[in-house]
């Protein structure tokens, strides 16, 4: 059962809110593990055994959860409820039939609300919001987009440029707080304006009459002269704050500044004259480029115009003023000439639209002030301005439409302009940046390069070419729990099987402490496996769950049944981004540090390849008790398990290992200690994971005896006879009174290591020791004790001395010749 439940955090039903309050039920539910039985999908067993009873008390807990968040109004309702299905039945035949008739009400008030007068943009955003919480609460869904539009739709008239603004806003930066920021500054924007315009007003109406406002200002009471000179020190301070678009000075703006070029009037009367001769009334429309307040980008219907062309996705519309959907062809550069101050300049259009269906070209106002450039009107003039740099002019005609000083010139006319282009010199001088070509040209370090006046623009070449990855950066923010983020990864297939048959191994890293649990696997389907014990063990031992799993994109962590056991268990899978194994580089270098540990451990005792799976278990159980770089002051073990590791135990990975062999796996001649290979620690306890090389079993065991300096030859075959089956083949052979199956070793001394004090020899009491016997090729031979040590020092020829006689029957062992034969019946 889950933790105890606090119900004093639970807050009462009083008759309002009745789907929050539903909503905190089922959260505290499924805590407890009653969700089922509260919503009818668990039934009441019909057999009167401990399940029933368990569903009973079951029962009865829940109820008691859901009546103690009730007041005592609402307790009434459900009185005759007799179990907690039926009480969250009663409840919802109640609450839920008068939240539909306020869902009607809500969308009312959404739809309906307006902006008011006095209230702020603040104000008014934050009241759309409160409207369209009101329907989520009632379980509507709001999209951000719909708060957006009702936002922008219900705003005054003197935001109508910020609603066509906003329009050419890329979709991926339309968000609620970017609206947000934008609307606020432009708000602060047009008050500050119109202060301005109010304080110069005031100022210019003092000049002209300052004699009379002297005299009255000397009959005003102190009062009023106080609360006027207030008045002007606050339109000072506005003066200080605003910037003109003329001089680029502060306190005053463009309509009133002082530093007009002195012939402006006539340049402007000049520029309107040229128009005039230029571009007669009756002119082509489909030469002349119009500036639009509403289209989002530049367009033409020319096909001949364009100096290249690339092309767009298949279906692209764009959608003009009547509501008619025109389709787009290709997207492309075009060269003109613009007219600034009586002088023709050449210049590009870039990104611009080709739409076969539109009567005339569009230069649009949204993207020049997407680039940050400002659009100045006043009378029949219009100027496009980059600070105080003046980009291009429009005039407007007798339609009332402002018509751009642009003319278009032929392709064969752009080729030439495009010689000395920087796109063209970016593409001689091998693809350099355009940084660097503007550097060259500016230090003068070259000659013979021209530039005509073009802005950098995108080289599909270089792309191809220098495209490279995006750094990634490291991710500052921790997870502070056990289990919030899990990280992830397999390794395999590994050419050789473990000792286990093995060919892969799954690691899990929990991102708050950085401990590791390592798993292997025969096949990579076993993931989903090894993925339940660990979510488990965390739940087990931590009282935590796994929130959230980072790991690549493999078929094992893609497949169906593990993503439908992530969404049964509520666990968010994180994929990184196809080819990009950086997003998953905290797993990746544990994987790489566990590996290169196990290679190393392997190598320095000469280990063979298939005991990989007991090398990368000891390289994971001795990395969760040492300090990582994220945190050198603790260990992945002590931030886990809550204490600190000891390492007095630790030995060095694949020495010589003695173990105790326990009196009921030998009898009183065997030897006490077995000598092994130590591979590994057995979980988190003291006990060691040792290798037999003979049955190529891993055996554990705490009695053991290391020699850290040596390590055994695990591919040297020892002969080995079974005393069960010698006597089985042999009907000659003496019964030994033992009665067990002991194995001979005949590959080493190790059964006569013993001093010949500690191992007393057998004898036959009804045999004369002092009289010599024959064996069995009828030779004699003395039972002289010292030619026992001597037998001992001879390699290879070890022979048990209880089995003597009758292993040199069965296996006809031929005796050294420089030895003595003996007996030692």
């Amino acid at each position: 059962m889950a933790e105890r439940l606090d119900m004093n955090s639970l807050s009462k039903f009083d008759g309002s809110n009745y789907n929050q309050w539903r909503f905190q039920m089922n959260c505290a539910l499924r805590a407890k593990g009653l969700y089922e039985i509260v919503h009818g999908t668990e039934l009441k067993p019909e057999n009167n055994n401990e399940t029933q009873k368990a569903w009973i008390k079951n029962d009865a807990t829940a109820m008691f959860i859901l009546t103690s968040a009730l007041d005592y109004a609402q307790i009434t309702l459900i009185e005759n409820c007799e179990s907690s299905h039926q009480i969250i039945d009663k409840l919802d035949s109640i609450y839920l039939q008068r939240s539909e008739s306020s869902k009607m009400i809500a969308h009312e008030r959404f739809h309906q609300y307006r902006m008011k007068d006095s209230a702020s943009v603040a104000q008014h955003i934050a009241n759309v919001e409160n409207v369209a919480k009101k329907l989520k609460d009632i379980g509507e869904t709001v999209s951000d987009a719909a708060i957006m539009t009702k936002i922008i739709s219900t705003l005054p008239q003197k935001f109508l440029n910020f609603r066509q603004v906003w329009l050419s806003v890329s979709e991926d930066r339309q968000t609620l707080t970017n609206l947000t920021s934008r609307l606020v500054g432009e708000e602060a924007n047009l008050s500050l304006v119109e202060q301005m315009e109010t304080a110069f007003t005031v100022s210019s109406g003092k000049n002209q009459s300052a004699k009379s406002k002297r005299s009255t200002k000397q009959s005003e009471p102190s009062s009023s002269g106080s609360s006027k000179q207030k008045s002007v020190d606050q339109s000072q301070e506005v003066k200080q704050n605003i910037k003109c678009y003329q001089c680029g000075k502060r306190g005053h703006i463009a309509r009133f500044c002082r530093n007009k070029p002195k012939h402006k009037s006539s340049h402007r009367d000049k520029e309107y004259t040229s128009f005039n001769v230029e571009f007669p009334g009756d002119v082509n429309m489909e030469n002349t480029w119009i500036m639009d307040s509403g289209a989002s980008a530049h367009m033409s219907h020319r096909a001949e115009l364009f100096s290249n062309m690339s092309a767009v996705s298949e279906g692209t519309t764009v959608v003009i003023g009547n509501n008619v959907s025109l389709p787009v062809i290709g997207k492309g550069d075009i060269e003109i000439e613009k007219k600034i101050k009586g002088e023709w300049y050449k210049s590009v259009i870039t990104n611009v639209l080709f739409v076969p269906d539109l009567r005339r070209n569009l230069f649009s106002e949204a993207v020049a002030t997407k680039k940050g450039w400002s659009i100045m009107k006043e009378g029949k003039m219009a100027e496009i301005l980059h600070g105080s740099k003046l980009i291009a002019s429009a005039i407007l005609d007798d339609n009332n439409n402002y018509r751009m000083l642009f003319r278009n010139i032929s392709v064969h006319q752009a080729q030439q302009v495009t010689e000395n282009s920087l796109k063209a010199w970016h593409d001689r001088l091998g693809h350099v940046n355009f940084t660097r070509v503007r550097e060259m040209i500016k230090s003068g370090v070259i000659s013979g390069i021209t530039l005509s006046d073009e802005d950098e623009i995108l080289c599909e070449s270089c792309l191809y070419g220098k495209q490279y990855r995006f750094h990634h950066a490291s991710r500052e923010v921790r997870e502070e729990e056990v289990g919030e983020r899990v990280f992830s990864d397999v390794c395999g297939p590994i050419a050789t099987e473990s000792s286990g048959g093995a060919r892969y191994f799954v690691l899990f890293k929990d991102s708050a402490t950085s401990y590791l649990v390592v798993r292997t696997m025969k096949h990579k389907s076993d993931v989903l496996t090894r993925l339940k014990e660990y979510v488990r063990m965390v739940e087990k031992q931590q009282g935590r769950m796994v929130k959230v799993l980072h790991c690549d994109n493999g078929r094992e962590y893609l497949n169906e049944s593990l993503q439908e056991y992530l969404k049964r268990e509520g666990i968010i899978l994180e994929n990184t981004s196809p080819y990009t194994p950086q997003q998953n580089g905290r797993i990746e270098r544990e994987m790489r540090t566990v590996m290169e540990s196990a290679r190393s451990m392997m190598h320095a005792m000469n280990t063979p390849k298939y005991l990989w799976g007991e090398a990368v278990n000891t390289a994971v159980y001795i990395l969760n008790r040492t300090p990582t770089s994220e945190k050198r002051s603790t260990t992945p073990y002590e931030a886990f398990m809550g204490r600190k590791p000891s390492l007095s135990h630790l030995k060095k990975f694949g020495c010589t290992a003695f173990m105790h062999v326990p009196d009921c796996q030998r009898t009183k001649l065997d030897d006490k200690s077995s000598k092994l290979m130590f591979v590994g620690y057995d979980g988190n306890s003291d006990n060691y994971r040792l290798f037999d090389p003979t049955t190529k079993k891993v055996k554990v065991s705490r009695n053991v005896i290391f020699d850290e300096h040596t390590t055994i030859d695990t591919e040297k075959k020892t002969d080995q006879i079974s005393i069960a089956q010698m006597e089985n083949g042999d009907d000659d052979a003496e019964e030994y009174p033992g009665g067990r199956n002991q194995i001979v070793d005949l590959g080493g001394a190790s059964n006569l290591a013993a001093p010949e004090a500690q191992r007393p020899a057998m004898r036959n009491p009804a045999v004369n020791e002092t009289e010599p016997r024959q064996d069995l090729d009828g030779e004699q031979f003395d039972a002289n004790p010292r030619n026992v040590e001597a037998l001992q020092e001879d390699e290879g020829t070890v022979v048990d001395n209880a089995r003597d006689y009758n292993l040199r029957k069965r296996d006809k062992l031929q005796r050294p010749g420089r030895y003595t034969r003996i007996s030692l019946w």
